[in-house]
């Protein structure tokens, strides 16, 4: 527990330097496995998303904060997870981040939801650098 703990930290200490968008925090950050980026920027009183390849940016939108949802571990269950929503239109960005406690094993990347189904997951490389600062995020519960 000692050592998933530490990874954790270690992880969400890590600085990506996949985007230099953020006005305040970067709060999720990381290279996808086909090379994109992802991050996630909390300027307070909106967070705004921004997905593409270095350059090229494909996907980017800003909410209100109060539009947003966090889901956050409750302590039980051997998999700790925790996710921020952003929705825009009829599709929600849910970034997401989780581990095994057991078997030491994390992921950490996008699901992509529209009009409540769920059509693409994009993993994180988890080889690379990474910011995910999710943990204890002040939003409303996700529903």
């Amino acid at each position: 527990m000692k050592k998933l703990f530490l990874s954790l930290t270690i992880l969400a200490t890590l600085v990506s330097t996949a985007h230099a968008k953020c006005v305040k925090k970067t709060i999720f950050a990381c290279t996808t496995t086909n090379g994109k980026q992802v991050e996630v920027c909390d300027n307070g009183d909106t967070l705004e998303y921004f997905f593409g390849k270095p350059g090229k940016l494909e996907k980017n939108f800003k909410i209100e904060r109060i539009s947003a949802s966090t889901y956050q571990w409750n302590g039980m269950g051997r998999y700790m997870n925790y996710s921020v929503e952003l929705p825009t239109g009829d599709t929600v960005y849910s970034v997401f981040t989780g581990a095994d406690k057991i078997d030491m094993k994390s992921e950490s990347g996008v699901n992509v939801i529209v009009k409540g189904k769920h059509v693409a997951t994009v993993k994180c490389n988890e080889k690379k650098k990474m910011t995910v600062d999710i943990e204890r995020i002040d939003l409303k519960p996700s529903e």
